[in-house]
């Protein structure tokens, strides 16, 4: 099945409204560092092409899941730096796939699937957003997206995720961060 919104109603999109202003009122100081991180990444990513400083892959590893910096952290800045730029501009060319399995362990530890989307999203949040699962049970939830079209492990399950964020996100009349950030609190408040 393809990803789809004809079924979405004004109950949903009023979900999703209410998702985001609980995300944005209930993370205040972490959305303000993650719009910073947005504002001043991106800039950065795309001037150089790659990620040149170690510090910037930091700050993105440790805003997925700080964890896997304990992994991620032994990643030489040369690594890094050749990694991200093949990977950015396999993603450039449309190689979806390829720029994830680039960037992912062994080519640089700690860096699996849902991360390596993580750093493309901050190469280019207007056409990337993050592989999460809180916010694919959102979307299977909504009915966007059925549970057989694509996981959240692999780099094969972005490109059918990444349709569904983009459907959602133009029907929603958000941004493809604003988008994922009300599914994901659309997850975490049904679990909470």
């Amino acid at each position: 099945m393809m990803a789809t919104v004809e079924h979405l109603t004004d109950v949903q999109r009023r979900m999703l409204e209410d998702a985001l202003k609980e995300y944005s009122d209930g993370n205040r100081d972490a959305l303000k560092k993650e719009n910073d991180m947005l504002v001043q990444l991106p800039l950065k990513f795309q001037e150089a092409r790659r990620i040149e400083d170690k510090e910037d892959f930091r700050c993105v590893v440790c805003w997925k899941a700080a964890r896997a910096w304990g992994y991620a952290k032994h990643n030489p800045q040369a690594r890094i730096r050749s990694e991200s730029e093949a990977a950015f501009r396999l993603a450039d060319s449309g190689k979806l796939e390829d720029a994830i399995r680039r960037l992912r362990n062994p080519a640089l530890k700690g860096v699996e699937t849902r991360m390596a989307t993580a750093i493309l999203m901050f190469y280019r949040p207007e056409r990337f957003t993050v592989l999460d699962y809180r916010a694919w049970r959102s979307l299977v939830h909504l009915r966007v997206l059925d549970p057989f079209d694509c996981w959240f492990e692999e780099p094969e399950d972005y490109p059918p995720y990444l349709e569904a964020c983009k459907l959602l996100a133009d029907w929603f009349g958000r941004t493809l961060r604003e988008t994922d950030r009300a599914l994901w609190q659309l997850k975490a408040l049904a679990t909470a």
